[in-house]
């Protein structure tokens, strides 16, 4: 799978996708054969403080964290040709994307802020029933404050979601053939939205400050405004012209806006386009690590690279 990391001394966050170039999951010889979907752009999140307990088997795959799914079953080890992902960071800050094209089809971001990330999902359309999970946990859900809450982890939607408990039982067996067949019976709760075209929500793992945002949702295009930073995800290669920026081609864009510079991380993903246009009013290229070309930058992988522009005298 593509994973991208942020670790810090609380938690650490992992947003998992697949794509073009890296398969969806693997499962061989009976083993993980509940692995679907586990790289359908979901999040796991792992606490610095908490001993981490094996749920493995008390998660139901269609209800996976951050993810968008049917209710059919994935078949493994395939390469989704029409996935794309891609991802960049600036310090603790990260974009991240994730065109999905599977049986359910649709946009996504997550753009990870420094105590909370938020999650984004539009143009989402199936010809079946589909779910996006907000989260899937053995510990109690409830609403207090506005907000959703998993003991310290906090849970904001303005959207109509559906929370449920559900009496599950799996064996180890379902998940790997060499495993006994003892059923285990237990409570799931979820925190879901059933046939969603859209959605936005933000988690933060360990509650502390609030991070308010601009969000602005285009046809084709994701955009966060957080202080003095702009997150952009961009799909079907699209040209997108925001404020003073002009840019085509890449997959996702990470602005950094100084007083009389702009550092820029993008990245073209695993579309892997070799030529983006990246201009700004009034600014100019100071320095860049991949080759300018007129008023092309060249690119040949789909790993993130950077650009710094200084204000025209």
């Amino acid at each position: 799978m593509d994973r991208y990391i942020k670790r810090n001394n609380e938690y650490l966050l992992a947003i998992n996708a697949n794509s073009n170039d890296v398969a969806n999951y693997e499962s061989i010889n009976g083993e993980n054969l509940l692995g679907y979907y586990a790289s359908n752009f979901t999040y796991d999140l792992y606490f610095n403080h908490r001993e981490e307990i094996d749920e493995t088997l008390k998660i139901n795959p269609f209800y996976r964290n951050g993810s968008t799914n049917s209710f059919q079953v994935e078949v493994p080890n395939q390469i989704i040709l029409g996935n794309q992902t891609a991802g960049v960071a600036i310090g603790d800050l990260m974009v991240t994307a994730f065109h999905q094209n599977s049986d359910v089809r649709g946009m996504f971001s997550k753009f990870v802020l420094h105590h909370s990330f938020v999650c984004v999902g539009s143009a989402i359309h199936s010809d079946g029933t589909y779910v996006s999970t907000l989260a899937q946990s053995q510990d109690t859900i409830c609403y207090k404050e506005g907000a959703y809450w998993i003991g310290d982890l906090k849970i904001k939607t303005q959207d109509e979601v559906i929370l449920e408990d559900f009496d599950e039982q799996r064996s180890y067996y379902d998940l790997n053939h060499n495993e006994t067949k003892e059923a285990f019976h237990f409570k799931v709760h979820r925190l879901y939205l059933k046939n969603p075209s859209c959605y936005h929500y933000q988690i933060y793992p360990k509650f502390q400050i609030e991070e308010p945002y601009q969000l602005i949702v285009e046809e084709a295009a994701h955009i966060l405004c957080f202080k003095n930073m702009i997150f952009i995800s961009l799909f079907d290669s699209k040209k997108i012209l925001f404020e003073a920026f002009q840019i085509e081609e890449c997959q996702v864009v990470l602005i950094e806006q100084l007083t009389n510079e702009i550092f820029v991380k993008f990245s073209t993903g695993t579309k892997l386009k070799k030529q983006i246009i990246f201009n700004v009013t009034s600014y100019v290229c100071m320095e860049t690590d991949v080759e300018q070309r007129n008023e092309f930058f060249v690119v040949s992988d789909e790993y993130e690279h950077w650009i710094r522009f200084r204000r025209a005298k």
